[in-house]
Order: C-alpha cells, then structure tokens, then sequence
C-alpha cells in the first residue's frame, strides 16, 4: 500500500484525527459537479477525494444484501509508488468502519462526506470501535487465503474463483473474476457486453488495472472541472460504466451561516459554515452486463452546501466563509 505500512497507519489512526483543510485555490460555482461514483462489475466505485479534488483511491461495495455466506462486498483500492494498484480487503466488511479506516490513514475526515450511502454507513458504525487494518487482496482473494498457491497453476482462475464466490466463499463476486482471471494475452477480453482492447491489456497488463486506472483517470478529470463525456474518451476506457455526478445549486439568496467549529490537535480550529441548496444528481452511461442506458435524473437526499476553513490558535471564526473556500455538496 502507498505512502505508508498499514502498521505506520494505524498508529497516526490512534491519535486525534487531523482535518486536512487547507482552502482550495478557488470556490466551485454553483451548479458544478461536486462528486462522481460509477457503477460497473456488480459494485458502486467511490472515490476518495479531498476537498481540493485529489483522489487518493477508490472505495467499492456493492449492496450486502446481494452477498453469500462469506462473499467479501467492501474493497479500497489504492494507487502504488509504481502508478499501479493495490487491492484491499477487510475481514468484517464493514462499509462505515472501512471509510472510517481511509479516513484516519490519510487524516482526511472529509473524505466521503459527498457520498450519501458511504457517510450513512459511517454514522452508523459504532464510534466506540476501532477499524481494522485491511489485508491485501490478491487475484480475487486475501493474500492470507490458503487457496492463493493453486491459482496460477488453475486453468481457467477466474472461473475458478467465480464459481468459489458463488457459492459463498470469501470472494468478490464477480470482480473478483476479473481479477483472477483477466491477465494479459494476445486476445481482447470480454467484459459485460463489451470487451477490452488487447492493448489495453498489454499495456495495464491485466483487466484488473484496465478497470481501475480507466475509473481513477475519469474521476481526477471530472473533479477538476472535465465533462464526463469528454473523460470517456480514451481507447481504454472501461465498457459498460455508469457514471453518477453530484450536482448542488445554492438557494438564493445563498446566505452562508456559520455553524460551529472543531478543534485541532497543536491548537487552532476548523471552521464550518453551510448554506440551504437543491442536489441533484444524473446518471448517464451504461449498465453492467449487457450494456443498456442508465439515464436518469433525481434530486436530494437532502442538499447543502458546506464550506469548512481552519484559523490558527486564538483566532475566531469569522461570520461568513473566507474567498477561496472549496463548496462541498453535501446530502
């Protein structure tokens, strides 16, 4: 896993959680998109973006209601040293305290919070638990998993773990296929109702990392301001992907209200004010599977927009946000 050992993580997780803060170079207007998720391989990939629109990885799960018996549902994937990825998995399969575990390894509480399903999830969790450390997920399996020595030599590994996951062994079903399964050759690989280029292959050398480095380019794209369209032209880009953008658009007469503070370890505190505003958000793209239009539009949950800032030892928060402030679009 990047940046540190799961070991060096958890001990910054067992102090006081730290508010990465620091005010964007410019607010985002009204209207702009806010948040993206995708939908693919049967699961929800969410990203874990900070406020100034940095995705650090992507958090997938899919609906547990849908697992058997052991079927792993909540898995983080996390960009190397190398520029490729690094798969994780916990053994509870707690969504809440897996998002909380993100949370505290980059120090960062505001990862998530535009994602309404995973910040339910949080608040959910037991405050009084500590999240445990995740293991490494390999070829559809944990590293710790005494089958992992009898896939290379398997003729067909991802079938193999396919039919393992369905009948509830603790597997990923159907992403975890892909990832045992769909190592590098001289053919296109068949995803759903579309198929990977060979090159693709070649180049990311599996559909594994096809898949991730695809979703990781789109979101850093939309986030910083690219039409989704125009992020989903790329000659590996992943078929079949749904694609749901978060929008909000401030009440008038847009009145910001201060509601309070938290305070930081080492002094000073950070700052937060909101205002009421409409959140939208659209679907486009395709289903899973077989490749139909998910078009759709709704609104809410809820909708507000929410500004945080932090002011240094002995020094108030002021009445309205500073200039500058990136705008979080909140359920």
């Amino acid at each position: 896993m990047s940046r540190r050992s799961v070991s060096q993580r958890r001990s910054t997780m067992a102090g006081v959680a730290v508010f990465a803060l620091a005010a964007g170079p410019a607010a985002a207007q009204s209207g702009d998109i806010s948040y993206v998720t995708f939908d693919t391989v049967d699961r929800t990939f969410a990203p874990a973006a900070t406020a100034q629109g940095v995705v650090l990885g992507l958090l997938s799960y899919t609906d547990p209601a849908l697992a058997q018996g052991a079927n792993v549902d909540v898995l983080w994937h996390e960009m190397g040293a190398d520029g490729t990825f690094d798969t994780w998995a916990w053994t509870d399969d707690d969504l809440g305290m897996a998002a909380r575990w993100i949370r505290g390894a980059f120090s960062d509480t505001t990862l998530f919070a535009q994602d309404t399903e995973i910040s339910i999830a949080i608040y959910e969790s037991d405050p009084g638990a500590t999240p445990e450390d995740p293991i490494k997920f390999i070829f559809g399996l944990f590293e710790t998993d005494p089958l992992q020595p009898a896939l290379p030599a398997a003729s067909d590994p991802g079938g193999l773990v396919e039919v393992l996951a369905g009948i509830g062994y603790a597997a990923a079903p159907t992403y975890s296929g892909i990832a045992a399964g769909g190592a590098a050759s001289g053919g296109t690989g068949g995803i759903g109702g579309g198929y990977v280029p060979a090159g693709c292959l070649a180049a990311f050398g599996s559909e594994e990392e096809v898949l991730l480095q695809d979703l990781y380019r789109r979101a850093t794209l939309i986030l910083a301001g690219t039409d989704p369209q125009t992020a989903a032209n790329d000659p590996c880009a992943w078929p079949c992907l749904c694609l749901t953008a978060y929008t909000c658009t401030t009440t008038p007469p847009g009145t910001w209200t201060y509601v309070g503070s938290t305070p930081i370890f080492g002094g000073g505190q950070v700052c937060k004010w909101e205002r009421p505003a409409t959140r939208t958000w659209t679907k486009t793209g395709l289903k899973w599977l077989w490749c139909t239009n998910c078009a759709a539009t709704g609104t809410g949950p809820g909708g507000r927009e929410v500004v945080f800032s932090t002011v240094g030892p002995g020094v108030a928060c002021p009445a309205t946000p500073p200039a500058g402030g990136t705008i979080l679009c909140l359920r």
